[in-house]
């Protein structure tokens, strides 16, 4: 991790006091993150210091799959209010996202997610799609894109859960409840690309470049890690090339071949990698029932 991130986290004992309480509440797996961190941060660097009544709410995002119900966000967010009342906390169990996410967002149904740092990784922004905890006095940074947007104010869309254009709203949303002088230009607006992948930031989980998948039936499909994405669909080819396999099939061959070599969600890149290929004609089904999926010919 960068020093300068760590110096800034530190240096701020309001947000160094909140990492303290949740470490302390005994919540599974459980991070501060989202625009708490990076208003801290920009304010910091950016603006003229960070004020904590500014603060509209302090996300927590824990992982209890052992415990799914509405009723758990709302217990967690009552036990930290207990313990700092005086802090707007808002706490989700990520773990649960997938069953309520399309009942208030709207759109089709997610995937459950996998991890901490899988539910990061939907975060809007790359420089809000960062979280910090305390473990002990050690702190530890979950951050997907890195921290570089995160430290040089830049708004960069993560198009993997919201669309381009929620993002822009949320950007003017920003600018008219936080001003850092009309002589600092930040944030800087970057809608067009998602990361920059010559910048890895030491100490953290760094997606180096997104391949924006295709879907057969024109609709939007997931964005996926180039570095997956490759591995994916050269895996996919070549379980296809040595036989005609169902979507079951194939997941399980994909699974038997990365096995030792990859621990992340299998099914759902298998999955996304699969309608992109057919989308592109790259592989086609074959029929039957339930459906085979081929090699095209070239």
């Amino acid at each position: 991790m960068p020093a300068g991130f760590e110096s800034l986290v530190r240096s701020s004992a309001w947000l160094l006091g909140v990492l303290r309480v949740v470490r302390d509440a005994d919540i599974p797996d459980a991070w501060v993150g989202a625009g708490a961190v990076r208003d801290v941060v920009w304010s910091r660097l950016y603006g003229p210091g960070f004020d904590p009544a500014a603060v509209r709410d302090v996300d927590v995002a824990f992982f209890d799959p052992a415990d799914l119900s509405p009723g758990n966000d709302e217990r967690v967010t009552a036990r930290l209010r207990d313990r700092r009342p005086d802090v707007p906390w808002e706490a989700t169990n990520q773990a649960a996202v997938h069953r309520w996410y399309d009942d208030v967002f709207g759109g089709p149904p997610i995937e459950p997610l996998t991890s901490i740092a899988d539910a990061v990784g939907t975060w809007p922004e790359t420089a809000t799609a960062v979280a910090v905890r305390l473990v002990g006095d050690d702190l530890e940074v979950c951050a997907p894109f890195g921290l570089a947007d995160l430290l040089d104010g830049v708004w960069r869309w993560n198009p993997r859960r919201v669309t381009r254009e929620r993002s822009i709203e949320r950007l003017a949303r920003y600018r008219r409840r936080i001003s850092f002088g009309t002589d600092v230009e930040r944030p800087v607006a970057c809608f067009d690309t998602i990361v920059d992948s010559t910048r890895l930031e030491e100490g953290t989980t760094m997606v180096d470049e997104m391949v924006r998948t295709s879907h057969p039936l024109g609709k939007q499909n997931k964005p996926v890690g180039k570095r997956e994405y490759d591995l994916f669909k050269a895996t996919i080819l070549a379980v296809l090339r040595e036989r005609e396999l169902t979507h079951a099939e194939l997941v399980e061959a994909v699974t038997e071949r990365l096995a030792g070599a990859y621990d992340g969600n299998i099914s759902w890149h298998v999955m996304t990698v699969k309608l992109d290929l057919e989308a592109k004609h790259v592989i086609a089904r074959a029929g039957g029932r339930p459906q085979r999926y081929r090699v095209s010919a070239t």
